[in-house]
């Protein structure tokens, strides 16, 4: 049985991306796995890996300064531990899923053909900090123009971030969506005298959710309300978010679910909401995860001019696309529709569900690795 090693500087078990690469592939190969928390399933084998936060700064700034991107690369966590865990284990094939993995990849891989996971165009992931954009955007930018060219295969989250890799390295990436677990579920009745908006997923601050919560000052309160199931990966921003809605008795906060819960547990709910201004390059191109769980859900989907999310509700009819990122212009989108034009796009979610779902990336996946796995 060939064996493949899925690496990741994330937590596996909360990365939904990387923990469908180990679910698709986990009954046909021997999986491995790196990462900074395991992915939950027993028989899975885990190496830790930790990253060395402290005086980053100091060290990027010395990094800036010395152009001396390798040096930062390899003290920037355990990468050369996990390169002799791969020189041991062997693998056939690396699936390095962003670039903080592909280094280490390509420098251990031995044998082993390596598939590159772009989830983000990492040279612009952050573009609207300065601190990003001083210590971190041409560290970024090297690691990517040194090491993508020799990948054996690149897959990539989206058409916009697929074609900006292409311009920069010239290697071709296949689009893997972003699409959940299929869930056997019908649309809720929507109920005329209480439309319910839900959003879910990581509060950061590069996301903007007060844009949400703002949009809210321009619906009618005794008709709408908004529910966040948030995710708090800074605790301060979601202090001021919650401190943003104190005044509003039609805003509800509500514990984080786990993944495989997101779909049954927002089904109560009528339309998925998601301001994201084009703060950065890879917000302008998102095909985010709760996207396609919105349609997993059966909503009805409200969104800002994103071009990817757009092209699927427009061609699909799924709901409305604001103007622009204005949370006024979204809020008159969304009084445009009636109850019974909101259940509407519901029933059109749930007429493409079994389309846009993980059962056909995992047909890819399992495909790009079966004609690696042949040619070698």
């Amino acid at each position: 049985m060939s064996k493949i090693a899925i690496i990741s500087l994330s937590n596996l078990s909360q990365d939904p991306r990387v923990y469908r690469q180990i679910d698709a592939l986990n009954n046909e190969y021997k999986i491995i796995t790196a990462g900074l928390a395991p992915c939950g399933i027993v028989e899975v084998p885990f190496f830790q890996l930790h990253y060395f936060g402290q005086k980053i700064y100091q060290r990027a700034l010395l990094m800036k300064f010395s152009k001396n991107y390798e040096h930062f690369y390899w003290r920037y966590g355990n990468f050369q531990d996990l390169g002799k865990y791969l020189i041991q284990e062997k693998p056939d094939i690396i699936i390095a899923n962003d670039i903080e993995m592909l280094p280490v990849a390509l420098i251990y891989k031995e044998k082993a053909k390596i598939i590159f996971d772009a989830h983000e165009y990492s040279p612009l992931e952050y573009e609207e900090s300065f601190l990003f954009r001083f210590f971190f955007k041409e560290y970024k930018k090297y690691l990517v123009d040194k090491y993508v060219p020799f990948v054996d295969k690149m897959i990539t989250v989206s058409e916009g971030i697929s074609k900006q890799y292409y311009k920069d390295t010239c290697i071709k990436s296949i689009v893997i969506t972003n699409a959940p677990d299929f869930q056997n579920l019908s649309p809720t009745h929507v109920n005329p005298g209480k439309i319910r908006l839900v959003h879910h997923g990581a509060a950061h601050p590069s996301r903007k959710i007060e844009l949400e919560i703002n949009l809210m000052n321009y619906l009618d309160p005794s008709l709408y309300e908004l529910h966040l199931f948030l995710v708090p990966s800074e605790c301060r921003y979601v202090r001021n978010l919650k401190k943003l809605a104190l005044e509003k008795s039609n805003i509800f906060f509500h514990e984080p679910v786990q993944m495989k819960m997101l779909a049954n547990t927002i089904n109560q709910y009528d339309i998925g909401v998601y301001l994201l201004p084009p703060a950065n390059f890879n917000n302008e191109f998102a095909l985010p995860n709760k996207f396609f769980e919105f349609i997993q859900a059966r909503l009805a989907i409200a969104i800002g001019p994103s071009p990817e999310m757009a092209d699927y509700v427009n061609k699909f009819n799924l709901g409305v696309v604001s103007s622009d990122f204005n949370p006024k212009n979204l809020a008159n989108a969304i009084n445009s529709m009636s109850y019974q034009t909101i259940m509407h796009h519901k029933e059109n979610a749930h007429n493409i569900a079994k389309k846009f779902c993980s059962k056909e990336n995992q047909t890819i996946i399992k495909s790009i690795v079966k004609e690696i796995i042949e040619n070698r």
